[in-house]
């Protein structure tokens, strides 16, 4: 079988291609627990991506940019295949999570 993203992909499409990469890659076994603690590398990753911008005023560097890009789609490919293992479909996930987002009285997070 060949990959192939569409040009101009939806949502849907980028948890299709996730299905079948994993399939392909001969990762179709591999069990939620294993999925987390590759994911929750990945993000370790990113956090170190954005430790490096840290302080920034004037935005990230070309090299930083691209740290951070590779970081984030790896995290995105764990999460969809979270979705496909318990078949979710993330869009309407994300639509009704929303929708209850929507109602709630947000209040900006003070961490310091």
């Amino acid at each position: 079988m060949s990959l192939s993203l569409k040009s101009e992909p939806k949502l849907a499409d980028y948890q299709l291609y996730v299905k079948e990469m994993i399939v392909e890659r001969g990762f179709k076994n591999d069990t939620p627990d294993k999925v987390i603690i590759l994911m929750n590398k990945e993000l370790g990753g990113l956090g170190q991506a954005l430790r490096l911008t840290w302080g920034s005023r004037d935005g990230v560097t070309g090299d930083q940019k691209a740290l951070l890009s590779k970081q984030l789609a790896d995290t995105f490919i764990y999460m969809l295949e979270f979705c496909n293992m318990f078949d979710i479909s993330l869009e309407e996930a994300f639509r009704m999570r929303e929708a209850e987002n929507m109602k709630r009285d947000w209040k900006p997070y003070n961490f310091y």
